[in-house]
């Protein structure tokens, strides 16, 4: 409890001629000196709270008592409908008082405050703070645009009755200004702390819009290589599939279709689900497509060499059939016959394993060389059969 001593105002009459002094006026909770001795306390412990400020909130704190006393001025700190609750009697030397501590913010002050409560909702990411919840945190609406609580105290004069004491729970009265009166005083501060955030919004729009068309750039790089490459795999993957024997291409057919199918379809929700972008939806669908092709290639080259081996083994055993038909033909001709014609069947000979050699050198691969030499040989071996026919004696 705070205690302030005020001059009694004592009747300025001429002292009679016996030398005789006026009565003390009489105590009176309303007194002007009163009521100012109440602000007074007030003024000064608000000053004290302001400066401490208040971790919790975040608002800084003010050590400028003028300031304070200012901001109270524009918040319009009054003390009103003063009532004396218990008068000053024998037994009681003190009178005890209420009233009405109240704010009414000016114009001014009413703009200030909302503009700070809007900056400090942007500075610190929060909301629902405005006039109601502040001034709610220790006054009521007094349904005038004004916020009060209750104010008791007591007056009393001292034992000469030369000044008037004034007691009052200036922390509480203070605490209950000093959320308002802050925001108040942050006006200024809040302003800067939102422009600096403000600029450095603006600031990180600006970097994100660069790097937006940046990768807008790369994205649009990213999908032509894309496109390449995919055309690419393609490329590969219908080289191999042709390169197939026939009868691998009938196996694998339907196999081959379901996949494709799978593909497109798989690679497609990729796209869609990795991005909402549809220019990087279209890159990532080609790089799926790709990828599953590459995947693709080694699967076919084994069936294909599975079906190629199998090829092989049936044009090796005709191959033999052929051979095993020509020489027993061959058996079968006069040997004047064979005399006249076995230079010419030598050169056919050297001939075939020579078109032969040349056919497999081609092919490429092992089995795929063993089959074409099979099947030339095959095919040149019956051609000489039919010839050889001719020189069969019935």
């Amino acid at each position: 409890m705070k205690r302030l001593l005020l001059c009694t105002l004592l009747s300025a009459a001429c002292l009679s001629a016996c030398g005789e002094k006026d009565a003390p006026s009489a105590l009176s909770c309303s007194a002007p000196e009163v009521v100012e001795a109440l602000k007074q306390q007030i003024r000064q412990e608000s000053a004290v709270q302001a400066a401490l400020g208040n971790h919790a909130d975040q608002l800084p704190s003010v050590s400028d008592a003028a300031a304070v006393n200012s901001g109270l001025e524009a918040l319009g700190l009054a003390i009103d409908d003063i009532r004396t609750v218990q008068p000053a009697g024998k037994d009681n030397a003190a009178l005890a008082c209420e009233a009405s501590l109240r704010l009414t913010p000016t114009a001014d002050a009413a703009l200030k405050l909302q503009e700070s409560f809007t900056r400090y909702m942007s500075v610190h990411e929060t909301d629902g703070i405005d006039m109601e919840s502040v001034m709610s945190n220790g006054l009521r609406a007094d349904g005038k645009q004004g916020y009060f609580r209750s104010l008791s105290y007591t007056v009393q004069a001292t034992d000469d009755g030369a000044k008037t004491v004034v007691e009052l729970d200036s922390k509480a009265a203070a605490a209950a200004l000093s959320l308002p009166l802050r925001f108040y005083l942050a006006h200024a501060q809040l302003k800067h702390d939102a422009q600096v955030l403000e600029q450095a919004a603006s600031a990180e729009a600006a970097r994100q819009q660069e790097l937006d068309a940046l990768n807008q750039a790369q994205l649009q790089a990213r999908l032509e290589a894309a496109k390449s490459e995919n055309q690419g795999w393609h490329r590969q993957l219908n080289q191999q599939w042709q390169s197939l024997p026939p009868a691998a291409r009938a196996a694998l057919k339907t196999d081959q279709e379901q996949w494709n199918r799978l593909r497109e379809s798989e690679c497609a929700y990729f796209g869609k689900s990795e991005s909402s972008e549809p220019l990087e939806q279209e890159v990532l669908r080609l790089e799926c497509d790709s990828q599953r092709i590459e995947q693709r290639l080694p699967e076919l080259a084994q069936n294909a060499e599975t079906h190629l081996l199998a090829a092989v083994n049936e044009a090796r055993r005709q191959n033999q059939q052929a051979d095993q038909e020509i020489r027993r033909l061959w058996q079968s001709i006069p040997d004047d016959v064979k005399t006249i014609i076995g230079q010419d069947y030598q050169n056919w000979n050297s001939a075939t394993s020579a078109k032969c050699a040349a056919a497999a050198q081609q092919a490429g691969s092992n089995h795929a060389a063993q089959l074409a030499r099979l099947q030339c040989e095959t095919e040149e071996t019956r051609s000489k059969i039919n010839e050889l026919r001719g020189y069969v004696v019935q």
